[in-house]
Order: structure tokens, then C-alpha cells, then sequence
């Protein structure tokens, strides 16, 4: 029996709708699951960078879904930084609440 393998790149390393670009939905993706790591270990400035450099890969990639999910972690890391406005900004693009609660 044959096991598939997923790889390095995820979803992203056959084809689906971002099968043309998967170095940069990976970059994009790497960025985001770095700032989730360090905003975790309290870094939250290093996060929110993190967040914001991998919202801006999907949003060139046009990749509304990641781009969502992005949105609601560079939130939670800027509610921990201590700036609870900028976190709500990024959190009603979503129509979220903290955590990503409807």
C-alpha cells in the first residue's frame, strides 16, 4: 500500500488553486506559523511582523482565506503587545472577536 506524503510544502505541493505559486504560499505560510510560534513565547512584536509580512504574500496572492486567518492572529498578537484598537481593526476585517469568535 502506497502512503502519500504531504512534504515541506503541504497542501501547496500539488496541484489545487495555489498550485501556481507554491514557493510564495509557502514563504507566506512559513511567516505566519513563525509569528504564531513567537507570539506564543511572548514575543509579540517579533509576532506581529511576522503576521504582517505573511498577509501581505496572500494578499498579493489574492488568497482571501489565509489572509483571514492571518487577520485574526496579527490580532491576538497586538491585543498581547498591549494595543487592543489595532487588534479590533484587524479583527473586524474578519467580523471576529479575539480568538476568531464570531
Amino acid at each position: 500500500m502506497a502512503v502519500a506524503s504531504v512534504g515541506i510544502m503541504g497542501p501547496y505541493a500539488h496541484d489545487g488553486p495555489y498550485a501556481h505559486d507554491k514557493v510564495r504560499h509557502g514563504e507566506a505560510h512559513a511567516w505566519m506559523v513563525v509569528g504564531y510560534a513567537l507570539h506564543r513565547l511572548g514575543r509579540h512584536s517579533e509576532a506581529i511582523t511576522c503576521h504582517q509580512r505573511s498577509l501581505l504574500l496572500y494578499q498579493e496572492l489574492g488568497d482571501l482565506r489565509h489572509q483571514a486567518d492571518t487577520l485574526i492572529e496579527l490580532g491576538e498578537a497586538q491585543q498581547a503587545a498591549g494595543d487592543p484598537q489595532a487588534a479590533a481593526r484587524h479583527w473586524y476585517c474578519t467580523g471576529t472577536g479575539p480568538g476568531g469568535s464570531a
